[in-house]
């Protein structure tokens, strides 16, 4: 995790189980895995929600 202006600037998540990932955010994030955008949904509650694959690393930022 790194944070800029103290708010999180990169969040790095590890799928264990390749279920869907939610991260509640204020701020718009696009999410990467192995040098990919991933397609994301932002949810009206401001959630952050994508599919993931067991073993695989995926970037917030």
């Amino acid at each position: 995790m790194a944070w800029k202006d103290n708010k999180i600037s990169e969040l790095k998540v590890l799928s264990k189980t390749g279920n869907t990932c939610r991260i509640n955010t204020s701020i718009p994030m696009k999410v990467k895995s192995g040098g990919k955008n991933i397609k994301a949904k932002k949810l009206k509650d401001g959630t952050v929600e994508f599919k993931t694959t067991p073993g695989d690393e995926y970037i917030l930022d």
